[in-house]
């Protein structure tokens, strides 16, 4: 409704008698898209003319609000008194009549430019330079607001058939959706049905421009918040629904305009700032859902050790034939009855018997790879969960500080480049400052990555009834498996993962059998004056396990 005919046409009613009479002082603009009249009547007063496509606007103020440097512009004007301000029924542009020019301001469409011309219409000068004026040709159209009923039967006549949408728009002037839906609501019909020359129909079609006709000139203005944005309109609703419920009313329309404006400026914020945050989250979305799909790829472990031991075979049986220093070869399946060719990779620094035992070892522990591909799918697909709901909660959300938390979350996820805001809940976004691990669908697994990184997973992140690992007697990360409640421990064999874990992650992680510490976090106390990550431990049990990198 903000680049409606209509709504143009009550600010200049509302604006002419405070303007007429002034004298001009100066142009200037701070930006593109907005040029301002500096206006000297009994006191200063600006005049603001915005003309961007999508967001027109025509103000008056009391005030300059900005101290941005600005650029004067047609040195022409300065003592120029105005004479009136109009505008030409169902048009975009807005006419200042002063002494010796005519100011075309138009607000919308391709040539949304303000121009000055002089008394004869030729061209003097335009705020956007280097653009043209375009001209519009207008077809005739009525204005709904001031038809007669015997006009709109016949109209209804001659039209019948038509859509009721279709109708509106041909025969009156600036109904854009926002008033085609309001008339449909206030007549009880749909924009949908073809309309026929009933009184009955004429009656309800009739009364509801009447109604809204009446609205406009009560000189009480509305602002709607809704889900799409801020929405001004010089009527009420006639049936609010929950999307249009929350609104303010002014009783005047420039007062109306200007907080539109500003509410308008901070609703394009939120969009672009929303629309960064889902931009990172549906690219890590994909990446993640390629990952889940590679792993269900990997999986079928049996299938590909097979291959594997046929490929190694197959070298061994050719290896007199195999040329050294190849880096691949194809040999016919002597094992099949079709005798297809494989073709096998090599590296050619090692043996044919070295590339054999290469291919032959590749997926030996089956089982130890299948739980690694688990585990790693269980983390992933974690991950893929919390960020769908992050998702879900930023698209639901027109709340600017809500939206700036998402993307502390998002940076500390490494999901989005940034740092954290003052008002950051740091506790909620610390677990993404760890190597994090779900094993059986159910337990989580922090490793921390240095000594202050272990620090801080400890000493800050983790609860007291949370279970806490090092590899014993070897500098390594401190492990973290978080509790629910103290009262839920885990399985033993969630023990014995998260303890190869930690041997894994730490100066033992070659050794054959490495003993890990565990104990309660309560029972960890810093070492006082020594380096971070440096503890001391009680009530600590030993397991001995052989260091597994779970995650890779």
């Amino acid at each position: 409704m903000h680049n409606n005919y209509y709504l143009f046409k009550l600010q200049v009613a509302e604006l002419k008698p405070q303007i007429c009479g002034s004298t001009i002082n100066k142009a200037f603009t701070f930006r593109k898209d907005e040029i301002v009249f500096e206006l000297k009547k009994d006191e200063v007063q600006y005049l603001y003319f915005g003309i961007n496509a999508a967001n027109p606007y025509l103000l008056l103020k009391p005030s300059i609000s900005r101290k941005k440097p600005f650029i004067e512009l047609f040195a022409g004007l300065s003592g120029q008194s105005i004479k009136d301000i109009f505008i030409i029924p169902f048009d975009k542009t807005v006419y200042l009549d002063l002494d010796d020019y005519i100011v075309n301001a138009v607000f919308f469409g391709r040539g949304a430019n303000l121009y000055l011309k002089d008394k004869a219409g030729g061209f003097v000068d335009s705020f956007k330079k280097n653009i043209h004026e375009i001209t519009y040709e207008f077809k005739e159209q009525k204005d709904f607001t001031a038809v007669s009923k015997i006009d709109l039967q016949q109209l209804i006549n001659h039209n019948k058939g038509e859509t009721l949408k279709k109708f509106l728009q041909n025969n009156f002037g600036a109904i854009n959706n926002i008033l085609l839906d309001e008339i449909c609501r206030r007549s009880g019909t749909a924009k949908t049905i073809n309309i026929e020359p009933h009184p009955q129909f004429t009656d309800k079609l009739f009364s509801a421009f009447q109604s809204l006709s009446k609205e406009f000139h009560d000189n009480n203005f509305y602002i709607y918040s809704t889900i799409s944005g801020p929405k001004i309109t010089p009527f009420k609703f006639a049936d609010l629904s929950e999307e249009s419920a929350k609104y303010e009313k002014f009783d005047s329309l420039n007062k109306a305009w200007d907080y539109f404006i500003y509410k308008n400026t901070i609703q394009r914020e939120i969009n672009r700032e929303k629309n960064i945050c889902l931009s990172a989250i549906q690219r890590r979305k994909k990446y993640l859902q390629r990952v889940i799909e590679q792993i269900e790829y990997n999986k079928d472990i049996e299938k590909k050790h097979k291959e594997a031991v046929l490929k190694g075979n197959l070298l061994i049986t050719n290896k007199i034939r195999i040329k050294p220093y190849i880096s691949k070869v194809t040999l016919k399946n002597i094992y099949s009855d079709t005798l297809e060719d494989i073709e096998i990779k090599l590296n050619p620094k090692k043996t044919v018997v070295e590339n054999a035992n290469i291919y032959f070892n590749k997926y030996k522990d089956i089982a130890g790879i299948k739980e690694k591909w688990e585990v790693r799918k269980q983390t992933v697909t974690a991950e893929l969960k919390d960020i769908i709901k992050l998702e879900n909660d930023i698209e639901k959300t027109y709340d600017i500080n809500k939206i700036n938390r998402f993307k502390d979350q998002l940076a500390a996820m490494h999901i989005l480049q940034g740092g954290y805001s003052k008002n950051t809940q740091v506790q909620n976004l610390l677990k993404y400052s760890f190597n994090r691990m779900i094993l059986e669908n159910t337990w989580e697994i922090f490793i921390g990555k240095n000594g202050k990184n272990n620090d801080l997973l400890t000493f800050t992140f983790a609860h007291k009834w949370d279970i806490w690992m090092h590899a014993q007697g070897v500098p390594g990360s401190h492990l973290i498996i978080r509790i629910p409640n103290k009262n839920s421990n885990p399985p033993r064999s969630v023990i014995e993962k998260a303890a190869q874990m930690a041997a894994y992650h730490s100066k033992a992680q070659h050794s054959g059998l490495v003993p890990v510490i565990y104990t309660y976090v309560k029972y960890v106390h810093r070492v006082r004056k020594a380096d971070p990550g440096t503890v001391s431990v009680q009530n600590e049990k030993v397991i001995f396990v052989k260091p597994v990198n779970i995650n890779h």
